[in-house]
């Protein structure tokens, strides 16, 4: 009887565990020994009870595939993608569906992204609270008095590139002399500009929508590209890597990360905690989607469908694949803007008139007050 109700608790599901091991004592005193001896088993098995109900609370285990878990809530926030929902932004997706925010006690509201909703300008008109941003534009964004703050820097290195075609002569950095570049009329073409210049291309620069078709169709020599999007799509295309003349911007020394989870300052101050929390819980759910990529997949893939996105899933899947190999960089503390990273960029912008003067590290960070 006594290992038999032991063997019970200790191999109940855990939603069962109350109802079952209950069940179990109730049987155990009708028929255990009515002496003193009783007492005494009585409450070593109401403490296997409780070890049996004992649950670890505050952690996620990043490798199991069920770890939501149940906390009030007591924050709602609101978050805002720099472009359209997509495997960029997986982390913030799986850490919503896991529960990994409310863990934290956050509830958390996604909104629509992209050229219409500028990330940037919603954070500063206060109609959204996180974002991602790329770290050229949060800095400039900071130096012209929308003071934000990297709670987590997700990439460790550029997934810039310049593509151009080897069948059309391109072959060499100075083959693009004088030629036709496409780049994004965005605030996402800074660094592909400072690349340009730094070479002395006399480019003619033709802005260009997200689409690649002038690229397709020959009516421009070179596109920017991300390595984790664009890039794809010209392969999918039907081009081989090898038929494409390709300048990684992390090997020609613009090695410059970029997305990063950003809060404006005020917010940050009013809710230090809050934003930690919330960085915290997406870098979780980050490594996560790293360990369960066909999980995170078709989290990613829901959300898009719910925004009514179409979904190219080898391309979702090829995106994936690449932000593991932006954001676990060796020698890269995971999460964490490095003050090497940030020097390097500051001295970029300022160097080339783009920010009026140098930033400051700490306060970038929400450091100031922290030692």
């Amino acid at each position: 009887m006594v290992f038999s109700f032991f063997f019970a608790c200790r191999t109940t599901p855990q939603h069962h565990n109350e109802e079952e091991t209950a069940r179990h004592l109730h049987k155990f005193l009708l028929h255990a020994p009515k002496d003193w001896f009783k007492v005494l088993l009585i409450l070593l098995f109401t403490m296997l009870i409780l070890s049996c109900n004992r649950q670890k609370s505050g952690t996620h285990d990043l490798n199991s595939s069920d770890v939501k878990q149940s906390k009030p809530i007591h924050s709602k926030v609101r978050y805002r993608p720099k472009w359209l929902h997509q495997a960029q932004f997986a982390g913030v997706y799986v850490a919503l569906e896991k529960g990994f925010y409310s863990n934290y006690g956050i509830e958390v509201e996604l909104q629509p992204g992209g050229m219409e909703f500028p990330a940037a300008e919603s954070i500063q008109k206060g109609t959204t609270d996180f974002t991602t941003l790329f770290m050229l534009n949060a800095m400039k964004e900071h130096d012209k008095g929308n003071h934000l703050v990297n709670l987590a820097q997700i990439t460790q290195k550029s997934a810039l590139m310049l593509v151009a075609k080897k069948s059309k002569g391109s072959n060499s950095i100075d083959s693009l002399r004088g030629k036709k570049i496409g780049l994004w009329h965005s605030d996402y073409q800074e660094l592909s500009t400072l690349f340009i210049q730094k070479h002395d291309l006399k480019a003619e620069i033709v802005p260009i929508s997200y689409s690649l078709d002038l690229f397709l169709m020959d009516l421009i020599d070179a596109v920017n590209v991300m390595v984790y999007n664009e890039y794809h799509q010209i392969l999918q295309a039907g081009f081989d890597e090898e038929e494409l003349c390709v300048f990684d911007f992390a090997q020609w020394g613009f090695n410059i990360p970029e997305d990063g989870i950003y809060c404006s300052e005020e917010f940050f101050q009013k809710n230090p905690k809050l934003a930690r929390d919330f960085a915290e819980a997406t870098m979780d759910g980050w490594l996560y989607a790293f360990n369960h990529e066909e999980e995170a997949l078709a989290i990613v893939a829901q959300v898009m469908k719910q925004a009514n996105i179409p979904v190219n899933l080898p391309n979702q899947r090829w995106m994936l694949k690449q932000m593991k190999n932006l954001i676990l960089v060796p020698d890269k503390k995971t999460g964490v803007l490095s003050e090497a990273d940030f020097i390097s960029a500051n001295h970029l912008l300022k160097t080339n008139g783009q920010i009026s003067s140098d930033l400051d590290y700490r306060s970038f960070l929400g450091l100031n007050g922290k030692k």
